[in-house]
């Protein structure tokens, strides 16, 4: 993540203003830049998760296009049956 600062003037609505008053306030952040950086890394992180998800969807549909689905209760019970399976290993150590 890039250290070098960057001055920036920006306007907030009067919640805003007092949501990052009372941030630095509570100790919780040094200064309003920050609160508004971890607001920044926040909504970029979220937006990375949202590219991930849409991959992950995009993904799902080819493997649908292309015939490649499994039957979901076989994949239940398979898990399942892992769970059981280490259960067991588990239980024998003792």
């Amino acid at each position: 993540m890039p250290t070098k600062s960057v001055q920036r003037s920006i306007r907030f609505t009067r919640y805003f203003d007092n949501l990052l008053r009372s941030k630095v306030k509570s100790g919780q952040y040094e200064s309003v830049s920050e609160v508004v950086n971890e607001g920044l890394r926040l909504l970029d992180q979220r937006d990375q998760e949202k590219r991930d998800l849409r991959d992950m969807i995009e993904l799902g549909c080819r493997q649908i296009d292309n015939g490649d689905l499994h039957d979901g209760e076989a994949v239940f019970e398979e898990i399942k049956q892992m769970g059981r399976d280490k259960r067991a290993k588990i239980r024998g150590r003792r």
